[in-house]
């Protein structure tokens, strides 16, 4: 995984299942898994930057390993992990894993049912998008992006305890200012009241991809209003 600049914050290795042997009906049904709209991150941002709330970014560890399974599915022990006694075994899923069909849809219904239980209300309009309210107001606003939170809220001692109800049921990763999202970087300057998003990175990812970084700049066509 790489931050806002490119520079590498950590690596994943990842046991993951084989889903192309999977049968519909037998071993996975539903599999759709929602998840923020992009218009919802930039309205989060903007209310916490006009109310000047804290919001912060933090991701659940080892995400789709959490939700139960109902399906009976098995695999093959994994190459290197073999059991010497019972090297004819396979193993049967208890969990959901990692290249499943139906892991990302049984990981949203698994943290929106604990969420919902923490007094969180899930948006009709983005069911990506959980609040919670005191006295008729807002107080805490989180977007779900997979493992990915974004949270604002009121104070940071609410942002805090959101966090800490979370660890309640799963391992949480540090919490850290939100500065990088779906590709997005996140600058903010508090003296200021100010954000910026901006996808500078992506944008010379693309340029790299497809061998333009060299081209000359050029700039795009728009109206003045004059």
């Amino acid at each position: 995984m790489e931050d806002s600049e490119g520079r590498p914050t950590r690596r994943k290795a990842r046991l993951v299942a084989r889903d192309f042997t999977q049968i519909e009906g037998v071993d996975y049904e539903e599999t759709f898994a929602p998840t923020a709209k992009i218009v919802t991150i930039r309205l989060i941002v903007a209310v916490a930057t006009s109310l000047g709330w804290p919001f912060d970014q933090a991701d659940v560890d080892t995400t789709f390993l959490w939700a139960d399974i109902k399906e009976d599915i098995y695999m093959q022990q994994p190459e290197g992990y073999v059991d010497e006694q019972y090297p004819g075994y396979v193993c049967k899923f208890l969990k959901s894993l990692y290249g499943l069909k139906q892991a990302a849809h049984l990981w949203n219904q698994l943290l929106s049912k604990t969420l919902k239980t923490f007094g969180f209300r899930q948006l009709m309009t983005d069911t990506s998008c959980f609040v919670i309210t005191d006295q008729d107001v807002t107080a805490v606003i989180m977007a779900l992006f997979v493992d990915d939170l974004l949270i604002g809220a009121r104070t940071a001692a609410l942002v805090q305890r959101t966090i800490e109800s979370l660890k309640s049921h799963f391992l949480i990763k540090e919490l850290v200012p939100a500065k990088w999202i779906l590709r997005i970087a996140i600058v903010r300057d508090m003296d200021a009241g100010a954000t910026i998003l901006h996808q500078a990175k992506y944008i010379m990812d693309m340029l790299s991809r497809y061998g333009q970084q060299d081209s000359a700049p050029d700039g795009l066509p728009y109206s003045r209003g004059d």
